[in-house]
């Protein structure tokens, strides 16, 4: 029972590690007539990724944008 136990604890944490190392953080921002306006930080596995995501994460915050750039 105790090494059951073990097991699973070991388990969760091994999960837990690798999920918090999948992606990385991209700042992406907003730009309004060539300028910086709105920026935000998105955790993902690559930079298509972040530039995929970040169109609803900022309308969620109501940014309008020309384009979105992300790095």
């Amino acid at each position: 029972m105790k090494k059951t136990i073990l097991g699973i604890v070991g388990l969760v944490f091994i999960t837990l590690s690798s999920v918090s190392m999948a992606g990385m953080k991209y700042e992406c921002w907003t730009y309004r007539n060539g300028s910086p306006d709105k920026m935000i930080y998105i955790t993902a596995n690559n930079k298509s990724d972040a530039e995929s995501q970040a169109p609803s994460r900022f309308r969620k915050v109501g940014a309008k944008w020309d384009y979105i750039q992300c790095k």
